[in-house]
Parts: C-alpha cells; sequence; structure tokens
C-alpha cells in the first residue's frame, strides 16, 4: 500500500505596512496573525514623570498614563495640572494664565478666565436675556471667586410672586434662576 497525501498549507500574510492607525497608535499583528491597532502614544517628549490630574477629575500615574487613556476612548481629557487631583486649590500650579477653581464636586480644575464680556445694559438681560453673557460673566466670577457658583438650571429665567411677604418684603416679583 501506498499512500500519498498531500498536505496544503494556506498561510495569511497580511501585515502592517498599509495599516495607518492614525495619531498615537500603532499597528501590531494579533494572535489570528491579522493587523490590528493599539494605542502606543509618543511618550518621549514627556518631561514630568511624575502622576497628573486628568481633566476628567481622575489622578493618572503620568501623563502617558493618561495619554493612552485618552487613545482608548476619553479623547476629551486633558491634563490640567501636575500632581495628584486635589479638592482644594493650594498647592495647585496650573499651567500658562489659567486660574485654579474648585468645583461644586469639590474638585480643584485649571480654567481660563475671560478678561472681556458682552457689554450688559440692564439686569434683566445679565439675568435673563442674554445667554451668551450670563455664562461669560459666570464664568469670569467663578474665575475671580476660585469656586464654582452654582446654576440652579439652564434656560429662562422664571418670575414668581412672593406669596407670603413678611413685613420686610414687598410684594415685588423676585427671580428665580
Amino acid at each position: 500500500y501506498i499512500i500519498n497525501i498531500t498536505q496544503s498549507f494556506f498561510i495569511s500574510l497580511e501585515t502592517c505596512d498599509n495599516v495607518d492607525c492614525g495619531p498615537g497608535k500603532r499597528c501590531k499583528i494579533n494572535r489570528r496573525s491579522k493587523p490590528r491597532c493599539v494605542c502606543a502614544p509618543d511618550c518621549s517628549n514627556i518631561t514630568w514623570k511624575g502622576p497628573v490630574c486628568g481633566s476628567d477629575g481622575k489622578t493618572y500615574n503620568d501623563e502617558c498614563a493618561l495619554l493612552k487613556a485618552k487613545c482608548k476612548g476619553q479623547p476629551d481629557i486633558d491634563v490640567q495640572y501636575q500632581g495628584k487631583c486635589k479638592k482644594t486649590c493650594r498647592d495647585v500650579l496650573c499651567p500658562g494664565s489659567s486660574t485654579c477653581v474648585v468645583d461644586q464636586t469639590n474638585n480643584a480644575y485649571c480654567v481660563t478666565c475671560n478678561r472681556i464680556c458682552p457689554e450688559v445694559t440692564s439686569p434683566e438681560q445679565y439675568l435673563c436675556g442674554n445667554d451668551a453673557a450670563r455664562a461669560c460673566h459666570l464664568r469670569r466670577a467663578t474665575c475671580l471667586l476660585g469656586r464654582s457658583i452654582g446654576v440652579a438650571y439652564e434656560g429662562k429665567c422664571i418670575s414668581k410672586s412672593a406669596s407670603t411677604p413678611s413685613a420686610s418684603e414687598t410684594s415685588e416679583e423676585k427671580v428665580v434662576c
């Protein structure tokens, strides 16, 4: 008996040669011999090697770890400041002309303060009519105070008549925002 066994092997020779993964990623051949893009930010120019606070309020071991998180689906996070995230602005050094403020959740963030806001001609316009001016002045006041100013809700202000005025109050309308 003579048995002729012929085996043919088809080996996929896919490579990363023509794969463009975009910035912060590189092509790697996976276990199935298929090219795949993986996060690999270029961290060679990062000089600070310690922890950093991200704009998502999380502390990262270093800026490279933050860049990897950014690559893996959190594109909006950036470095707020060097060091661990803090609950106060004490010992927070903000980059450039940024100022440290504490938000409603008691986290310190670095923000850029507006120096000039649209001019407001009447208190009513400032409180209820001009969203751009109101937002600008609110951000500016937050910067000057160094802490967040809460907003009750977005949208037009609602006027309510005082239901039971005390002796020191009149029945004037009160603006609630």
